[in-house]
C-alpha cells in the first residue's frame, strides 16, 4: 500500500462531449475511481496515495463537478434533463481521450450507477468495477422526494447563499434525508472533521446551480436491469455505517456482494485487493497525440519546477505577441474571463491563476524574486517569445519585478491600478489585507472571505471605512463573479495570501526607473486604487497614463489599441 505521499498531478482533457478534469498519480496499470455527487476528484485523494504505489491512478470529476463541464449533450438532446447513459457515454469518451483502453475501477454512491451503466455497454473495457454504495430504490421514483432533496441552488449577490447551503451540508452529514431531523433519520456515523467539510462545500458550491444533473438522474434510475444484464467482473460493496448498506440485501443472489466493515483501513485494503485483481499487468500508456498540441480556447496545467500552474488561454496565436495577463489577487484568473475573451478576439490570451491562489500550486517560499522567476519559466515552459502584459491590482509589483528581473520576456505593459504603497501603508495591508482564514463550524469563513472580495469592489483597501477610501466607480459584484473569485481563493485558503504579502513585502519604487518598456497606466481620479499612476509614470522611462475604461470589452479595447500602437513605433 502506499504512503499517500505520492505525486497528485491534475489535468484537463477534451472530449466531444465537454472539457474534463483530472487527477492523476502513480505509474502502472490503470485504474479510474470516480466520485458521487456533489464531490469531486477531490475526495479520492486517499486513494489516490494508497494505489499510486501500484498503478497509474486516475480520479475523473464527472461532468458538472470539480473542473469538468457540464454536459454537452447530441444535437437533438439539448434542453432535456442528462440520464444515467449520457453521463455513461461521456466516461467512454473520456477514457479514450486518455488513452485508456482496459481498466480496473472503483466508484461509490452515484456514480456507481454511472460505473454499472458502462460496464454494461463496454465489458470489454472493465478489469473489474467495485460499486461501493449502489442505490436500488424499492418502488417508482418519487418526483416529491427528489423535488426536496434537489432544491435548487440559488444564489444572491448579498452572500445569504453561504449560510443556506453550509447549514445544508452539515444536515446532509447528520439526517438522511438532511430535510427530515429525526432520530430515526440519524446517521450513525461521525461528524467529520472541519477540513472535510470545507472539501465537501468546496465541491458543492463549485457545482452550484448543477449540482444536481448527476444526483437526480441517478435517484430516477433503477440499476437491476443493469445488474441482470452484465457480463464484466463486478464487486457490489458497502461500508457496514454507509446508509446503502441495506441495499446489499436487495441484489440477486448470483452478484459478488462484498460487506465491509465501517473501519477506514479495511476499507481501503479491500478496495486495493479487488483492483489489484482486475488491473491486469498492462502499464499504461497515454496516446500518441497526448500532449501535442493545447486547444486554442480553454484551461490547461502547465509543469514547473515548483509544481503546476493552471493557465487559461483564449484567443489564436498570430504574428501580433500574446498578452499575458496577470489578475488581482486574491482569487483567481477565471473571474477575468469577460476582460481575456474580449483581448482574445485580436490576440492570444494567457492568465495563469498566481502560485498560490485557484488551482496553482503555492511555491514553496514565496517571495518577489520567486514569482517573477516562475512565470518566467512559464513562459518557457510554452516556449513563448515577449509578451505583452497586463496586471490588475496586487499584481503589479510582481509584473514591475517581472520587467526589472526579466525585461527581455515582455515588449510593452499596461497596469492598471499599480500599487505603490509607502512603508506604513505596506505594513498595514501586510497585516489586514488577507487575514488568516480560520475554518468555523458555522461557515463563517466563507462569509468572511465573501465580504473580503464584494468590499473590495467598493473601498481600498477593502477593510478601510473611511469617506477617503471609497471608490468612485460602479462596482462589479455580479453573483457569479464574486463566487469564482471565492472558489479560487477556498482552494487554497491556507495560501491564498502569498501574492498579496508577497505584493507588499518590499517597495518596488525603486524598480521604475528600471523598467524601459513602454508602460501605460490606468488613472481614474475618483479610485483612491488608481491614486499611484501619475507618479508611477512621471518615473518610469516610458510610462503614459491613460484613463480606465469602465467594462471589460472597452478596457481590452484601450489596452490592444496601445500595444498596437507601441509595437508599431518600435518595429
Amino acid at each position: 500500500m502506499g504512503d499517500g505521499r505520492a505525486r497528485i498531478a491534475k489535468g484537463y482533457v477534451q472530449t466531444a462531449m465537454g472539457t474534463v478534469h483530472y487527477r492523476r498519480a502513480g505509474e502502472g496499470p490503470p485504474v479510474v475511481l470516480l466520485h458521487d455527487s456533489p464531490r469531486s476528484s477531490l475526495l479520492h485523494l486517499p486513494l489516490l496515495g494508497t494505489l499510486s504505489d501500484r498503478f497509474t491512478v486516475f480520479a475523473l470529476d464527472t461532468p458538472g463537478y470539480g473542473g469538468s463541464d457540464p454536459l454537452t449533450l447530441a444535437p437533438g438532446m439539448a434542453g432535456r434533463e442528462p440520464i444515467i447513459a449520457d453521463f455513461a457515454l461521456a466516461l467512454e469518451r473520456t477514457l479514450a481521450a486518455l488513452g485508456i483502453g482496459r481498466a480496473a475501477f472503483y466508484a461509490c454512491h452515484t456514480s456507481s450507477k454511472i460505473l454499472l451503466d458502462f460496464a454494461v455497454r463496454w465489458p470489454a473495457r472493465v478489469g473489474v468495477a467495485v460499486l461501493d454504495g449502489l442505490s436500488i430504490p424499492t418502488g417508482e421514483p418519487d418526483a416529491g422526494f427528489i423535488g426536496r432533496y434537489m432544491r435548487p441552488f440559488d444564489m444572491d449577490a448579498e452572500g445569504a447563499w453561504l449560510a443556506r447551503e453550509w447549514t445544508r451540508v452539515k444536515d446532509t452529514v447528520r439526517w438522511f434525508p438532511w430535510f427530515a431531523a429525526d432520530p430515526s433519520t440519524r446517521m450513525p456515523i461521525d461528524m467529520p472533521s472541519m477540513e472535510e467539510m470545507q472539501a465537501y462545500c468546496l465541491d458543492y458550491f463549485r457545482a452550484g446551480p448543477r449540482y444536481a444533473d448527476a444526483y437526480r438522474a441517478a435517484m430516477r434510475h433503477n440499476p437491476l436491469d443493469n445488474v441482470a444484464r452484465v457480463t464484466a467482473p463486478v464487486v457490489y460493496a458497502a461500508r457496514a455505517d454507509d446508509v446503502l448498506f441495506p441495499c446489499l440485501d436487495l441484489l440477486p443472489p448470483h452478484c459478488r456482494i462484498e460487506r465491509l466493515p465501517a473501519d477506514r483501513a479495511a476499507w481501503l485494503a479491500a478496495i486495493g485487493d479487488h483492483l489489484t485483481a482486475g488491473a491486469g499487468a498492462q502499464p499504461y500508456q497515454p496516446p500518441p497525440a497526448a500532449g501535442a498540441a493545447d486547444p486554442p480556447a480553454g484551461r490547461l496545467y502547465v509543469d514547473l519546477p515548483h509544481g503546476q500552474v493552471r493557465l487559461y488561454r483564449f484567443g489564436q496565436p498570430g504574428d501580433a505577441r500574446p498578452v499575458l495577463v496577470l489578475h488581482d489577487p486574491p482569487g483567481g484568473a477565471a473571474a477575468d474571463t469577460p476582460l481575456l475573451r474580449a483581448l482574445g478576439k485580436r490576440r492570444l490570451v494567457l492568465a495563469p491563476d498566481l502560485p498560490g491562489c485557484g488551482q496553482s500550486d503555492a511555491l514553496p517560499v514565496a517571495s518577489l524574486a520567486a514569482y517573477a522567476e516562475t512565470l518566467a519559466e512559464l513562459l518557457r515552459a510554452l516556449a513563448i517569445g515577449p509578451v505583452d502584459l497586463v496586471a490588475e491590482g496586487m499584481a503589479t509589483p510582481i509584473a514591475l519585478a517581472v520587467m526589472a528581473a526579466h525585461p527581455g520576456c515582455v515588449g510593452a505593459a499596461v497596469l492598471d491600478g499599480v500599487m505603490l504603497p509607502d512603508d506604513t501603508l505596506r505594513a498595514d495591508m501586510a497585516r489586514r489585507y488577507c487575514p488568516p482564514l480560520v475554518l468555523s463550524a458555522s461557515g463563517a469563513h466563507w462569509q468572511e472571505v465573501w465580504h473580503l472580495l464584494r468590499d473590495r469592489e467598493a473601498q481600498f483597501p477593502w477593510y478601510d471605512g473611511a469617506a477617503s477610501a471609497i471608490r468612485g466607480r460602479t462596482p462589479d459584484m455580479s453573483v457569479d463573479r464574486l463566487r469564482s473569485l471565492l472558489l479560487d481563493v477556498m482552494a487554497q485558503p491556507a495560501r491564498y495570501g502569498d501574492a498579496v504579502h508577497v505584493a507588499v513585502s518590499r517597495d518596488v519604487r525603486p524598480l521604475l526607473p528600471q523598467v524601459g518598456h513602454p508602460v501605460l497606466l490606468c488613472a481614474d481620479p475618483g479610485d483612491p486604487r488608481q491614486g499611484w499612476s501619475t507618479g508611477a509614470a512621471a518615473v518610469l522611462p516610458r510610462g503614459t497614463v491613460g484613463p480606465r475604461p469602465a467594462s471589460p470589452e472597452a478596457r481590452a479595447g484601450l489596452y490592444l489599441d496601445y500595444f498596437e500602437r507601441v509595437n508599431d513605433a518600435t518595429s
